[in-house]
């Protein structure tokens, strides 16, 4: 009878702590061909390797999608235990434990005409600018200096009004990731008759920015961090994660 009772006991401490042990991942929202959400549904590069990596080191986890900025809010406070990316990280009063770095970004300046891009990075230039959220944060002094020198800059939240706001002439020059940008024009030009013939037939621009910033994967939890790690880095080596990024940079 005992021993029965000692069974009983430890089923729920198993079971909250396995709960306990699940990792609350947060996306940076908006983010396509990286994050891509449909409701409750999420795709894309960063989300199918993350998926991949989990199932192989056999963590327990679950995403989450929201801004850049609530992104950093959530895992200070402990509700995520882990981030696709987090801004600001000098100033975090947590302790971070970095993973790797999924994709690497290729920031830049995106134009539809070649002297508004060749003009972007001047210091006090008089250009309308909007860049991605937070990106002022994310991209360093150099950037950061630049965008407070600017009347006409500005920062969204979701990067497909950047485009429109581009084709509109609302902006002379969008900040962003090229992929994410072409991203949207393509998908602009597939699905609003409005503007796709306009879309395909105009020549867009991107200048790189030299200043590339490492975005790594963060965990809260050093373990998790390490499994993670050697999962990842196996997958590599099957060239796994390499099919994942050609399926939608080719698609």
């Amino acid at each position: 009878m005992k021993l029965v009772f000692t069974i009983l006991f430890l089923f729920p401490f198993m079971a909250f702590s396995k709960e306990e042990s699940k990792i609350r991942f947060g996306l940076n929202a908006f983010m396509p061909p990286y994050v891509i959400v449909d409701g409750e549904d999420f795709s894309g590069v960063s989300v199918e390797i993350l998926e991949a990596v989990f199932v192989r080191a056999k963590l327990n986890y679950m995403l989450e999608a929201v801004s850049n900025r609530r992104i950093n809010e959530l895992f200070v406070s402990g509700d995520f235990t882990g981030a696709l990316y987090l801004s600001d990280i000098k100033n975090l009063p947590i302790p971070v434990y970095f993973g790797p770095e999924l994709i690497a970004f290729q920031n830049g300046f995106m134009c539809i005409e070649l002297e508004n891009c060749e003009k972007a990075s001047v210091l006090g230039n008089d250009l309308k600018m909007a860049g991605f959220q937070n990106a002022s944060k994310v991209m360093g002094d150099k950037f950061n200096r630049l965008a407070k020198s600017m009347k006409n800059y500005s920062e969204l939240t979701n990067q497909k009004e950047q485009i429109m706001g581009l084709f509109s002439r609302r902006f002379d020059v969008v900040f962003g990731d090229e992929r994410v940008l072409r991203y949207h024009i393509r998908h602009i030009s597939q699905s609003s008759h409005l503007y796709s013939k306009k879309i395909k037939e105009t020549k867009f621009f991107h200048k790189l920015y030299h200043h590339q910033t490492r975005r790594k994967i963060a965990f809260a939890n050093r373990e998790h961090r390490d499994i993670f790690v050697k999962a990842y880095s196996d997958l590599k080596k099957e060239g796994a994660l390499d099919k994942i990024i050609q399926k939608y940079v080719n698609e």
